[in-house]
């Protein structure tokens, strides 16, 4: 069993998934930075608190990571009572060295992911911008591999069918 007792071990996993956290809670708190910064910056206060917790044979770490941080939003949104989805009006998560045409797509995909429900949201973002493994994604939301697998699939074609019909 692996916990993260050493300040060393936290401080690597903090330069490794800091980013990452910080792209997730942006992306779901409608491109608010400040929020993500706080949200990020939480997660990393109580994975401090709660080191002695973590067990490496129960989950990988960017796992039991992500599964706090989700945890954190979902609490940051029963507190606010405040729906909010994605809005593709900021371009700060996309990368400088995508091709403008790549940008011209990327920003469209987000403007169609506002129209998924919150869930779908989430599991597009925890798939394919995060790249979690279906195994960790149900392990995250305490769901059955082939489950999630279904819903991403799900989410996947409905965005997919939302492009097709914006061309």
């Amino acid at each position: 069993m692996k916990t993260l007792l050493q300040r060393a071990e936290f401080i690597d996993a903090f330069e490794k998934y800091n980013s990452q956290i910080f792209r997730y809670f942006y992306l779901r708190t409608n491109h608010h930075k400040e929020t993500a910064q706080d949200l990020a910056q939480e997660v990393f206060t109580k994975v401090w608190r709660s080191r002695g917790s973590f067990d490496s044979e129960k989950a990988a770490l960017k796992t039991w990571l992500f599964t706090i941080s989700r945890n954190l939003l979902i609490d940051h949104y029963r507190k606010q009572k405040d729906e909010e989805s994605l809005d593709s009006s900021n371009e700060e998560v996309i990368h400088q060295e995508t091709s403008d045409e790549d940008k011209v797509v990327y920003k469209e995909i987000l403007n169609q992911l506002k129209n998924l429900n919150d869930s779908e949201q989430e599991l597009i973002i925890l798939r394919f911008v995060e790249d979690f493994e279906i195994k960790e994604i149900a392990d995250m939301l305490k769901k059955k591999y082939t489950a999630t697998k279904i819903a991403i699939l799900r989410a996947l074609n409905k965005l997919k069918n939302q492009l097709n019909n914006e061309n």
